[in-house]
């Protein structure tokens, strides 16, 4: 990578040792605004969420709405508790 005379940065200094180490010798071009390129920014809020409406975090399985902060910090560690189970 051609980078000039100027001086780096550390943060960019230590980007460029770790994407050496890594082989990344260019980087993806990020969106376009033209709309006939293939890479174009989406605009359509319909496109925008693919995964539906995922639902509310702090909701019971009964469906009881959290209202204490102890409850929801025990909803998380079951969370934490069932995320660890599946490794």
């Amino acid at each position: 990578m051609n980078l000039g005379k100027r001086p780096l940065s550390i943060l960019v200094l230590s980007w460029l040792y770790i994407a050496d180490q890594l082989g990344i010798k260019a980087l993806r071009a990020g969106p376009r605004g033209n709309e006939k390129d293939s890479n174009h920014a989406n605009y359509d809020e319909a496109k925008a969420n693919p995964y539906g409406d995922l639902p509310d975090a702090l909701t019971l399985k009964s469906g009881q709405k959290v209202t204490s902060a102890e409850r929801a910090a025990m909803i998380g560690k079951a969370h934490l508790r069932a995320l660890w189970s599946l490794i």
